[in-house]
């Protein structure tokens, strides 16, 4: 009998067994999923699933406060929205320690104040995950200005799916470096992707003058 799922998938086929295997995993792409497996691309089809849109976070949320006879204020539930750019586990979790908020504070409405508090017990929480992950970025950089550029990153303007240019990180970074960055300057020094996915959590107001911890999301 087949010992592994590739093996199980390799057999079924080998043998014309008429069924249908689903493989659910997070990945770019489906050679990530399928890595030390390759043989298996030509058995499989590649279903990418989109990031889910706001209005779907935002009858999901209602739904689950309606349950526990809850209410949400809309800034909370927009700032939620924001920084959750589309990823279910952002959404869950901060919707979920802002009804804690709420409850230690014997409150059935969920404000902008128990989401904040909610994002700092995120950041806390995640802090090691987020710290190795901008300490494997800084680890590969070229520049001794890359810590000021994932900064900047997490200031850039961004779409909804929360990706941007190395031309819009090119406007935070010469604020905080006093001098004129371009867009090829911006693109030499972040040697990744052309589009990098990246959220931004503030402590307190959403001003650039608040700390901000950015969590890369590529």
């Amino acid at each position: 009998m087949p010992s592994s799922p590739a093996d199980t998938i390799k057999y079924l086929s080998d043998y014309n067994i008429n069924c249908t295997v689903i493989i659910v995993g997070v990945a770019e792409s489906l050679g990530d999923l399928v890595r030390n497996h390759e043989s298996l691309r030509r058995l499989l089809t590649c279903i990418p699933l989109q990031r889910m849109r706001d209005d779907e976070f935002s009858e999901l949320i209602e739904s689950r406060l309606d349950r526990a006879s809850l209410e949400i204020e809309g800034p909370a539930k927009l700032k939620i929205l924001r920084l959750s750019r589309g990823l279910p586990f952002y959404v869950h979790t901060i919707a979920k320690l802002g009804c804690l908020a709420a409850a230690r504070s014997a409150s059935r409405r969920i404000g902008v104040a128990q989401v904040n508090a909610a994002i700092e017990q995120v950041i806390d929480e995640l802090r090691q995950t987020f710290c190795d992950g901008v300490t494997n970025m800084l680890a590969g950089s070229r520049g001794s200005i890359f810590p000021e550029v994932v900064l900047a990153s997490a200031l850039a303007d961004a779409d909804d799916d929360g990706y941007f240019s190395a031309e819009s990180v090119a406007a935070p970074l010469s604020r905080m470096l006093r001098r004129q960055m371009n867009q090829q300057a911006s693109s030499a020094i972040w040697p990744t992707l052309p589009l990098t996915s990246v959220g931004a959590c503030w402590s307190g107001a959403d001003s650039p003058e608040a700390t901000a911890s950015a969590f890369v999301t590529h």
